[in-house]
């Protein structure tokens, strides 16, 4: 019985083990649907999801043996897929209140930031570019138009019965006179708005930097023009009144007065050769300059609205108006305007488009001229740019290279003591120090292995100056920087410089990962010079030495910023005792001094 009792509590508390393991698990389940309720969390599920797929395809792919051609087609497949999903994700973000207001153009790729850069990268290159000659045109085309539209309405009887000798010019409506005025006036001040823009065109007005502004007013000056347009066009076309007795119908009059219906047919034939004209005109000064979309609105607001109160503009029988347009004549009007806008809109949407792709290649071409920079020399890779894909990669021959290595003395003490991710960060800390002082010293960083950091000048392309008092000045902080870092610490690391002055090549080395290396008989001496340095101390070769002395009599440099005590020693010893003779560092060697005071008198 007790062996039975102890079976049925170990059965009872496993199965409690087991029913406490499912909680958890439906618990972490509803956890992570209310996260995905969230947008950011949905992204990083779907990251997980495909890292999941991914990874459980890659094992798969591995134990099968698949042909290259399955493996190519599976991993399109994988691909096509992930996109689906990512869009599929992303769609919510399609549906803010900003897409609706700007009538389904703003994407979600464009934040504020982006869309003040797209503003301004369309006002630059669509809105002002050949902006004055484009007002030339339009200002030449004006005056020819109201020329001609003046001659043939004044002087040619053949087509008009009336002429400006007369009491009532273009119509018997009460004007008379007043009409060509008017006219004059409307072309006039659509000429004077032209004027003006020219004007500031030609003399960069700083109201044509700020984009949103410029626009928006030379979209409400070109809607003023196109309403001045319709006006001068109602004052230039004919219409003659004849008075009919008040007892006859309307129809009765038309059908049973003949000079009523010639005055009628005259009036229609008249009035609407303008309008023919009208719609040509107005259509040219709607499309010239490539408006944004939300600007285009205003060319059919404005004969929509003539169109809705044309009864009441023009009166019940229009003799308000002179202009003969039917009721399809003014849609029709419209609905052209209407054609502009959908084409502005294609057109900024292509736009937003296409400043997109040339953004991500933008800062993808950054992104590579970052890297590239950090692996050459910056006018290596202009060199690189320059050469055609099927020419030989450039080799370089520097007669006067001045080149630093150091080294972290207890270090590898420090490292065996600490986890690798220790490591790592006090390496990247220390690195990025001497970084700032490549930057400071316009050194240029030749590369690092393991501890030790390698950087110099040297002729072009190499570094574009070539100060060898500069790279000793570097050696010196170096060696400062670390005392410093490892006295905050507590620790006892140190390092120690080597210098060496002399010729030596350099080149692109690799085919997939290239790399700009030196070579030659300078970095053999540069080894030894570093590796056979006292902790804490500069060695230099003789050479370096003399090029230093050299440039500092020639800038008439005081002697306290850089001395050399000469290490009067048989041979030289490296830390581990191995002994090396002094002929393969060059020959003497010299320990650098300095007064902080004088530094910064070099390139510093």
């Amino acid at each position: 019985r007790t062996s039975q009792t102890s079976q049925t509590s170990g059965f009872r508390a496993s199965i409690l083990r087991a029913g406490s393991a499912i909680t958890r698990t439906f618990s972490r389940s509803a956890t992570q649907t209310s996260e995905d309720a969230t947008p950011h969390m949905r992204r990083n599920t779907v990251g997980q999801n495909v890292l999941m797929r991914d990874g459980h395809a890659a094992a798969q792919a591995q134990r099968s043996d698949l042909t290259q051609d399955e493996k190519v087609s599976a991993q399109e497949e994988k691909f096509q897929r992930v996109l689906r999903e990512l869009h599929q994700r992303s769609v919510f973000k399609v549906r803010s209140w900003k897409w609706w207001f700007s009538v389904f153009l703003r994407s979600p790729d464009f934040t504020s930031e982006i869309e003040d850069k797209w503003q301004r990268w369309y006002h630059e290159n669509t809105i002002c570019k050949k902006l004055e000659s484009r007002l030339d045109r339009q200002s030449l085309a004006l005056a020819i138009l109201t020329a001609v539209e003046v001659f043939c309405c004044t002087f040619m009887d053949t087509l008009y019965s009336s002429g400006l000798a007369k009491e009532h010019w273009r119509g018997n409506d009460g004007m008379g006179m007043a009409r060509l005025p008017l006219f004059l006036v409307c072309r006039g001040l659509s000429w004077v708005i032209i004027w003006t823009w020219q004007r500031l065109a030609r003399a960069q007005h700083r109201l044509l930097r700020h984009p949103n502004e410029a626009q928006k007013l030379l979209a409400a000056s070109f809607g003023l023009i196109a309403v001045l347009t319709l006006i001068s066009y109602d004052a230039i076309s004919e219409v003659r009144h004849v008075p009919y007795d008040e007892d006859v119908s309307e129809g009765a009059a038309v059908f049973n007065n003949e000079t009523l219906r010639e005055m009628m047919i005259t009036h229609k034939r008249g009035s609407g050769v303008f309008a023919l004209i009208l719609f040509p005109v107005y259509f040219l000064v709607a499309t010239q300059h490539q408006f944004r979309f939300i600007h285009t609105c205003i060319f059919w607001i404005i004969p929509l609205t003539m169109a809705g109160f044309w009864t009441q503009l023009c009166g019940a029988k229009g003799y308000n108006c002179n202009t003969y347009m039917s009721n399809s004549s003014k849609m029709m009007l419209c609905l052209i305007c209407l054609l502009n806008s959908t084409m502005a809109w294609s057109g900024e949407r292509n736009s937003r488009l296409r400043f997109l792709a040339q953004r991500s290649v933008q800062i993808s071409r950054q992104r590579i001229d970052s890297i590239a920079s950090t692996l050459m020399p910056p006018l290596v890779v202009e060199e690189l740019r320059s050469l055609p894909l099927t020419a030989e990669l450039p080799s370089h021959k520097y007669k006067r290279a001045t080149i630093a290595q150091s080294d972290l003395c207890g270090f590898t003490k420090l490292a065996s003591q600490r986890k690798p991710e220790e490591v790592v960060q006090f390496i990247g800390e220390l690195f990025g120090k001497f970084d700032v002082l490549t930057d400071k010293h316009q050194v240029y960083k030749v590369e690092t292995v393991g501890d030790a950091y390698i950087a110099g000048q040297a002729d072009l392309p190499l570094t574009q100056k070539n100060h060898p008092t500069s790279v000793v000045l570097f050696g010196l902080e170096m060696v400062s920087e670390v005392h410093s870092w490892s006295a905050q610490r507590g620790w006892s690391v140190s390092c120690r410089v080597g210098i060496a002055h002399g010729e030596c090549i350099g080149g692109i080395v690799g085919t997939e990962m290239q790399r700009y290396h030196l070579f030659g008989e300078l970095m053999s001496e540069l080894e030894v010079l570093e590796s056979t340095a006292p902790e804490g101390c500069v060695q230099v070769s003789t050479a370096c030495k003399e090029v230093v002395e050299d440039q500092m009599r020639a800038e008439s440099i005081p002697s306290q910023l850089v001395s050399f005590d000469h290490r009067q020693l048989p041979h030289l010893m490296t830390s581990k005792g191995d002994v090396i003779p002094r002929e393969k560092a060059g020959g003497a060697t010299y320990i650098v001094r300095s007064d902080s005071i004088f530094r910064g008198w070099v390139g510093a």
